[in-house]
This record gives structure tokens, sequence and C-alpha cells, in this order.
């Protein structure tokens, strides 16, 4: 009787610890004279019933895809996988244009972070502290703490940009910018760069537009000028240098009644500078003068 009582309570005590298990998972410590000696298999599962899961989302799981993969689920669709080369993301097959994350050391050629069908092209490093955005095994733009960016190059300023190529006679191009219309270009359209600065105040003010703008928007006849444009005593910046698609070249001075300097030795039809209906150019000297010798001012 006394040996049935205790073996009522043992397997009342097991029952009871296994509940509380089910009901308040934790994971517990074996005791030091516990020896395992056998593995826990489950069954492969699928990604509608995962083989591993949990009391409260029974459709969250993990199952295996084949004899190298194991996958993610969640409420039936596959979210992701892992095998010897890597995690990945939502995959059917690593040959889909899908995240990975691969198994290997990141270099400025190799990234960890791709995609599926595509694993050189991706995220890398090149040191430390230093973003390597990689396509095709090739570096093209690498981010640094400085923080600088560099197109092609490792940087050494703000934005760097190092085309290459085998030309030798001829420019290389090396920025560019298009400005693009919902409407019809017309007269005045075109792009700018906007350079500002802060002030003793600590206000930001514009300094200087470089601007590209058509005098004319014809298709297939369009003409365009290059303007700078300066700011002069905090006010919004206005033109001031204007190079003409004719050749021409336009000065704007600040200040009424200034001479206007050319360089020495441009001459004649040279360059010509326009004041609302005069017209002055270089006679050789210093300063540009009218046809009878006299100074060209704005005035």
């Amino acid at each position: 009787m006394f040996k049935r009582l205790i073996l009522t309570t043992a397997l009342l005590f097991m029952f009871v610890s296994t509940v509380s298990a089910w009901t308040n998972p934790q994971l517990r410590p074996y005791p030091s004279n516990f020896v395992v000696s056998d593995t826990i298999k489950v069954g492969d599962g699928t990604k509608t019933a995962p083989s591993i899961t949990f009391k409260s989302w029974p459709s969250k799981g993990f199952f295996s895809v084949d004899d190298h993969t194991v996958a993610f689920t969640a409420n039936g669709a596959r979210v992701g996988g892992f095998d010897p080369a890597g995690v990945y993301g939502n995959v059917v097959s690593v040959v889909s244009a899908v995240p990975v994350m691969l198994n290997e050391l990141a270099t400025a050629t190799n990234p960890v972070f791709a995609f599926g069908d595509d694993i050189d092209t991706g995220i890398g490093t090149a040191g430390a502290d230093i973003l390597s955005l990689i396509a095709g095994g090739v570096e093209g733009i690498r981010v640094t703490a400085d923080p600088f960016v560099g197109v092609g190059v490792a940087p050494l300023g703000i934005l760097h940009t190092a085309p290459s190529g085998a030309l030798t006679t001829t420019a290389e191009e090396g920025f560019r910018i298009q400005a693009i219309t919902s409407g019809t270009a017309g007269v005045g359209f075109g792009s700018f760069i906007r350079m500002q600065g802060e002030d003793a105040g600590a206000a930001n003010r514009d300094m200087v537009l470089l601007q590209a703008e058509w005098n004319d928007a014809t298709d297939s006849a369009a003409d365009a000028d290059f303007v700078v444009k300066v700011a002069t005593n905090s006010a919004a910046t206005t033109e001031k240098f204007r190079v003409k698609n004719t050749g021409s070249v336009r000065f704007v001075p600040t200040t009424v009644g200034a001479l206007i300097a050319c360089a020495a030795g441009l001459a004649g039809d040279n360059v010509y500078i326009t004041f609302e209906n005069s017209m002055c150019f270089c006679n050789g000297t210093n300063y540009v003068r009218y046809d009878d010798g006299t100074t060209c001012t704005d005035s």
C-alpha cells in the first residue's frame, strides 16, 4: 500500500510538472546527473503545418525544405529560410530575386547583403566605418563616416566622382543634372546648382546659383544660356553673368556707374557687353569702352 502511494504521488508530480511546463514554458537546466543520450526529432513539416511551432500561434514556426534548408513560415506563407550559404528572405528557391544574408566575409567587392540570383550585387564594406554599394562585384558607391560619398572612388570630399574609361583627348562626364517637366518646357526652363552658406547671424542663405536655361525651347532647334546669379546685401540671388548660345557674354554690375574690366588683348568683336540698349566692347585697353573711347559703365 505504501509503495502504491509513493508511485501514485510520483506520477501525479510528473503530470503536474508536465502541465506546468506546457502552460509556463521556459528553459530549465538539466540536473547534473541527467545524461542526454539521444536527439530530439520532429517531422519535416510544411509551410502550412510547421513541425516546430508555438502553443499560441501554431501557424507560425519552422519546417524542413530539403536536406540542407530550413524555412520560416507565418500563417501559411513562407517568409524566409537558411542553409549553409546564409539566411534568405521570402524564398521559394535561392534563384529568386530575394534578399540574402550570406555567410561570408564582406569586402568592397563581395557583398554579404545581396539577392538570391545575383549574389555579387548588394552591400559590403571596404573596412571599419565604410559602407560599399556593389554591383556585379564592383564597388560603385562608397560612404564613409566623414561623411563623404565617392562614386567609383575612395572619396576625398563630400561628393567625389572619378569617371574612368579609355578616353584620352575628350572630357569624361563626371556629373549630370536633368530637368524634367510634366508640362511643356519654355524659355527660362532648365536646371541649376544652388550654393548656400551660413552667415554671421547663423542664417543659411543662398550665395550663388549656377543655372542653365533655354532661351529658345523649340523642339529640335532649342538654344540654351548659362547664367550665374549672385546674392547681394542678403537679398535673393540675381543675374550677374550670362553666356549666350551665340557666344556673346553679358555682365551685370552690382553698382551703378562701376567700371567693367576686360582682359588685355581682347579687342574688337571678341567680347560684347550690353546694358539695356547700349553695347560696349573691348578695345585693347584694361576697360571696356564705347566706340568713342569713353569708359563703358552700367549707368
